[in-house]
């Protein structure tokens, strides 16, 4: 729908003719609508990628909502900010496959995760260990863990948001149907502290796939 602006110009779409401004005055051009019926390699692969991550963020949105909450901006939501995150770091050159290992789940100054590992303790319960780098850099003994276990082929996802302090160098976490996940787990862990105003929130490590 065209309008009229502050110095009574018109802009915006009327019918098939788009007004906007240039230095004041008001400029016409024909209303074109791109061809979609043959679209070039570039296109599909960008399209591909656009469902690939899609497909991921999915099903761990509570998860993201949390990872990226420092991005949250005016309209710009967390979840925006994670899936451009995922589109960018998620690929290998020009793969339209998503690599799971490449993604951040998390992103923030908090110091990080260090000599992370995970392992099944037994046919229902993970284990994730690491390291008390309490004092490293922004590293707070109260930090509190977030782990994630997600199978990217069955679209499940077992998590816990605020688990362990860091001081505690260990979080176990419960996987409902073993047999049916196993070896296709993507675990990624990160930590976040809400002590002050802002949420302080670690870049997420990922850890193996179980």
């Amino acid at each position: 729908m065209g309008r009229l602006n502050s110095n009574n110009g018109m802009s915006g779409r009327i019918g098939k003719i788009v007004y906007y401004q240039v230095d004041g005055q008001t400029m016409a051009r024909a209303h074109v609508v791109p061809d979609q019926s043959n679209p070039s390699p570039l296109q599909l692969a960008s399209r591909r990628r656009f469902t690939e991550a899609t497909a991921f963020t999915k099903y761990i949105k509570p998860v993201l909502e949390l990872g990226f909450a420092n991005h949250q901006k005016g309209k710009r939501h967390a979840l925006n900010a994670a899936f451009s995150n995922i589109r960018m770091r998620g690929f290998i050159g020009e793969s339209t496959t998503l690599d799971p290992s490449l993604v951040a789940i998390s992103d923030g100054t908090l110091t990080g995760m260090r000599g992370g590992k995970v392992y099944w303790k037994n046919n229902e319960t993970a284990v994730v260990e690491w390291e008390d780098n309490t004092g490293f850099g922004t590293a707070s003994a109260r930090d509190k863990v977030a782990v994630l276990l997600y199978d990217t082929v069955k679209r499940r996802a077992f998590y816990i948001l605020e688990g362990n302090p860091r001081s505690a160098k260990r979080q176990e976490i419960k996987v409902e149907d073993f047999e049916y996940h196993e070896g296709n787990l993507h675990v990624y862990a990160f930590f976040t502290n809400k002590a002050g105003r802002t949420p302080l929130i670690s870049e997420s490590t990922y850890l193996d796939l179980i």
